[in-house]
């Protein structure tokens, strides 16, 4: 937005490729239904609502928010490719442990192309598109952390304080 190529009031239709798990509302809304991109944004920070934020990342490109991440993070290894949550859920829930196995011992175009054209996992949710129905029910089997180490987000505890410094600096701009 502050570089001109998105605006506020510009609208975002919600997709079933892009809905995930909650937390959030946004999952509930009806395919083809249009919001404006401050509303999932608004949501995204308030809520921490994935399918929010699979929205927006899908608007801004996985490249440009990879290109992002590797600017502000040394731990490019494991953010790269940078997941949509939805594929976080895929890898977490809805996989067997030889396809997040595979994943994890590949490179990362082969994981873009595990992604794109999916493991085990990923079949199943472009098939069904309901992510709640398909990973839901699998949410209270999941008692214990899963791949940790090796599937997700991450950032030391300084680089989280500069990133906030970073957007709370932009807040003062536009005060």
């Amino acid at each position: 937005v502050e570089a001109g190529k998105a605006t506020w009031d510009e609208k975002l239709t919600i997709e079933d490729r892009f809905k995930s798990l909650p937390s959030g509302t946004m999952q509930l809304e009806e395919p083809g239904k249009q919001f404006p991109l401050r509303d999932f944004a608004i949501k995204m920070i308030t809520l921490s609502d994935h399918t929010a934020a699979d929205h927006i990342l899908n608007r801004l490109g996985r490249e440009h928010m990879q290109e992002y991440v590797t600017a502000i993070n040394d731990n490019i290894v494991r953010n790269t490719p940078y997941l949509f949550t939805r594929e976080f859920f895929a890898l977490k829930l809805g996989a067997p442990e030889e396809v997040r196995t595979d994943y994890v011992d590949a490179d990362d175009d082969d994981q873009l192309t595990m992604l794109s054209k999916g493991g085990d996992a990923f079949n199943v949710l472009q098939e069904r598109g309901n992510v709640l129905e398909t990973l839901g029910p699998a949410l209270g089997d999941w008692l214990e952390p899963v791949s940790v180490d090796s599937i997700g987000w991450y950032a030391t505890p300084k680089q989280c304080c500069e990133l906030m410094a970073k957007l709370h600096a932009m807040e003062l701009r536009k005060g």
